[in-house]
């Protein structure tokens, strides 16, 4: 800790002169952080992990339409907060990975953005599935069924 302070003071003395090299040295040994590389490589364990909850909420939600019964309901909610919970955090531990190991390459920002984009569209499943439960609006549900399925 003391050696952080002291090179956030050592960069503040070097920002006043005008020299941004010590800029980018202090971000260099923030990313270097033992901590970043750890939850970085959990990111092939637990990037799976909302894929799943997700399927089976997707399954649930069918199965749902197909008896025309709201008893999964609480389930789906569950699954589908719990899902793009852990997909932002695949998210994360995804972009830590990155930064921390050598990753370049066209496949690498594909990953990067389909993740994103499941993320955002879990969340958005979430938050529709949230409003139709809560708000009882159902004519979200088509709208709803749509994002979940791209999901």
């Amino acid at each position: 800790m003391c050696s952080l302070v002291v090179q956030i003071f050592v960069f503040n003395l070097f920002s006043i002169s005008g020299d941004l090299s010590a800029f980018h040295s202090v971000a260099a040994v923030l990313m270097d952080f033992w901590l970043w590389q750890f939850l970085g490589r959990l990111h092939p364990m637990i990037v799976h992990f909302p894929i799943g909850l997700l399927i089976i909420a997707l399954l649930l939600e069918i199965l749902a339409v197909r008896n025309k019964s709201h008893a999964f309901r609480p389930a789906i909610h569950l699954l589908l907060g719990v899902g793009a919970f852990t997909a932002l955090v695949a998210v994360a531990f995804g972009w830590f990975l990155k930064t921390q190991d050598d990753y370049s390459g066209d496949l690498i920002v594909v990953h990067q953005w389909s993740g994103v984009a499941t993320a955002t569209l879990a969340s958005l499943s979430f938050y529709l599935h949230r409003l139709i439960v809560a708000n009882n609006r159902m004519h979200l549900f088509r709208l709803y069924r749509t994002v979940l399925t791209i999901t």
